[in-house]
């Protein structure tokens, strides 16, 4: 059961749903803007003070900065929420958050397109009576929603999304999920279920490889290890990375993270560490400044990727060292430290990075509130920021890219 009440959203939350204040507590409700005017149902039954669930019912008044979404599924698919919400909204909310979570007031550094801009996907599939379905989740839902067009994706990608979706999907059993890109033309996909697949799966793989619509695959089921068809590594932007593994989605956006966090390091003939550093995105180009570095990636298949790219770039001052950033984390002083570390956050690290005493730390965040909580354990350590900027490498979405330099603050 549930009650209707009206009130006026006041903010944005971290994941993009409108925050309501209502006479029972603040409630989280997709769909809705800053400022405007609303009738919620909301869920009878929650205890005052925890966090409340809405609905919108009716759109009393609507923000100035409402738009038409470019996309017929943007009610219904849960990946783009803030669709509705023009470009400079979008821009301002992200930029608002990003300085709460920095404590300084961030620079804004453009992203470029904010339609078919990414490069990569990911889809989820669930096996029905009728036959699998494979499309993205809804909002606050596993119910899987099936778009014949997703005008976030570059044109190729989508292509290749239908055609998989077409030649791939009749085979897919059980629940999984199917990550998609394009690399220097070519398709790759990685598929993972935590259950069995049909061997007609591993054929229509073979099939895609062969004939030419993937380049590579992986398919990973049950926590084995991964079987693979056609190439092992996907190439992106000059460099390869393991199939369906962590890289940024915004093609034209990362170029431009990348000189920022280069610029912040400043690290002309110095020595670097840099944690979390996958198949070598900051690695490659910070060391072309630097005097040595030392790059730690936990996973082998990104840190066999990145010993691969720096020999064929023939980059000789790196030090590849796989395993956790906390058993790297220690060591001898250091003139900077760069780190990109999960949504989680560095928290178990960061005094032993501050032991090193750097020059400077460069945090590069995609998750607001754990950038605010290791900035305030840093400044505790007697660091501060002193520059910051936001990215928007997630269009239409409530993500957001921020990256932070702290450095060491003077004795009084």
């Amino acid at each position: 059961m549930s009650s209707t009440v009206t009130g006026t959203v006041r903010d944005l939350s971290v994941a993009g749903e409108g925050i309501v204040p209502t006479d029972r507590g603040m409630v989280f409700v997709p769909g809705v803007l800053p400022r405007e005017r609303v009738e919620i149902a909301v869920a009878i039954g929650k205890k005052r003070g925890k966090t409340l669930r809405g609905r919108l019912v009716r759109l009393i008044e609507p923000s100035t900065d409402r738009v038409t979404p470019p996309c017929d599924y943007a009610s219904q698919c849960g990946g783009c929420p803030l669709m509705t919400l023009s470009l400079p909204g979008q821009l301002d909310h992200k930029r608002t958050i990003a300085s709460r979570a920095a404590g300084v007031t961030v620079e804004l550094v453009e992203t470029g397109d904010a339609l078919g801009y990414r490069h990569r996907g990911r889809l989820q599939w669930i096996a029905t009576g009728g036959g699998p379905v494979v499309g993205y989740c809804a909002a606050r839902s596993t119910r899987i929603v099936q778009v014949d067009r997703c005008v976030v994706l570059e044109p190729a990608l989508d292509r290749l999304r239908l055609a998989l979706i077409k030649t791939l999907g009749p085979f897919l059993a059980g629940e999984g999920a199917m990550s998609v890109s394009i690399g220097g033309g070519r398709g790759y996909a990685r598929l993972e279920s935590e259950g069995p697949q049909p061997a007609a799966l591993y054929r229509a793989l073979e099939t895609a490889v062969t004939e030419g619509t993937l380049a590579g695959a992986a398919l990973r089921c049950a926590g084995a290890s991964p079987a693979h068809f056609g190439e092992a590594y996907e190439n992106q932007a000059s460099m390869r990375a393991p199939i369906g593994g962590f890289s940024q989605a915004h093609r034209e956006g990362n170029p431009r993270l990348v000189d920022t966090v280069v610029a912040l390091a400043d690290c002309a003939d110095q020595t670097v560490l840099e944690l979390y550093a996958g198949h070598g995105n900051f690695t490659l180009p910070l060391a072309r400044h630097a005097r040595s570095v030392e790059a730690v990636e936990v996973d082998v298949g990104q840190a066999g990727a990145l010993a691969f790219n720096l020999a064929a770039h023939l980059i000789e001052n790196v030090a590849v060292r796989q395993g956790s950033a906390e058993t790297f984390a220690s060591g001898k002083p250091i003139d900077v430290v760069v780190l990109d570390p999960p949504r989680t956050g560095a928290k178990a690290i960061l005094s032993a990075i501050a032991a090193r005493a750097p020059k400077k730390i460069v945090y590069v965040s995609c998750d607001m509130p754990t950038l605010g909580r290791d900035r305030s354990l840093l400044e505790a350590q007697g660091y501060r920021v002193d520059r910051a900027y936001v990215l928007d490498m997630f269009p239409h979405t409530a993500h957001v890219e921020a990256v932070v330099r702290l450095v060491q603050r003077a004795p009084r």
